[in-house]
């Protein structure tokens, strides 16, 4: 059985000042961009969790292959979002580890998905994690052992909480381009 993967895109986006999961992207959107590159990854099944323009997004996925999840706390943080589509996730399925991805990490392909797969499958840390900037972050692979403790993050936290506490364990997967997300409008525009 392969990871499952789990797409953040509930947030409210207020440093851009609009929905940045659906800025135009290379013939597509931000959003629009992520799902194409969890799509094409071996990873199965895939949960998107929305919340900020819930409607809007849900219109755009609704011809993709994936589950949508509306996080009503979106706005509490990240953390909520993590509970609720795992929370979702394992209500349907128990995967061996779930793949935890941000949509405006414009950088993330397939192959970067899959590389992470690919080292859990052969090495089976309990996290293997992207290395960029000198940190090790998302996209990252969980072990199911780690379920409960992504359950039970604040909701002001990420996972990248769960990576540094586990550190010593972490099998990172160098993933250069990582550090490019887009937050602000200035983001945005480096893109084009």
């Amino acid at each position: 059985m392969p990871p499952a993967l789990i797409l953040l895109a509930a947030g409210g986006s207020k440093r851009m000042g609009r929905a940045k999961q659906l800025l135009p992207y290379r013939g597509t959107t931000l959003l629009g961009h992520a799902v194409r590159a969890a799509v094409s990854s071996r990873c199965s099944p895939i949960l998107v969790v929305v919340g900020s323009e819930a409607a809007q997004m849900l219109a755009q996925l609704s011809d993709q292959p994936v589950s949508v999840i509306t996080n009503l706390a979106w706005a509490s943080g990240m953390g909520s979002s993590i509970r609720a589509g795992l929370t979702q996730l394992l209500a349907q399925t128990s995967p061996p580890a779930v793949v935890i991805m941000l949509c405006d990490q414009p950088a993330v392909t397939a192959e970067i998905l899959d590389g992470l797969v690919d080292r859990y499958q052969r090495d089976c840390p309990p996290i293997v994690a992207s290395s960029y900037d000198g940190i090790c972050g998302v996209p990252a692979l969980f072990d199911a052992t780690l379920f409960g403790e992504l359950l039970e993050i604040d909701d002001c936290c990420g996972a990248r909480e769960v990576i540094q506490r586990h550190e010593s364990v972490v099998a990172p997967i160098a993933f250069p381009q990582g550090w490019i997300d887009v937050d602000n409008p200035d983001d945005y525009q480096r893109l084009k």
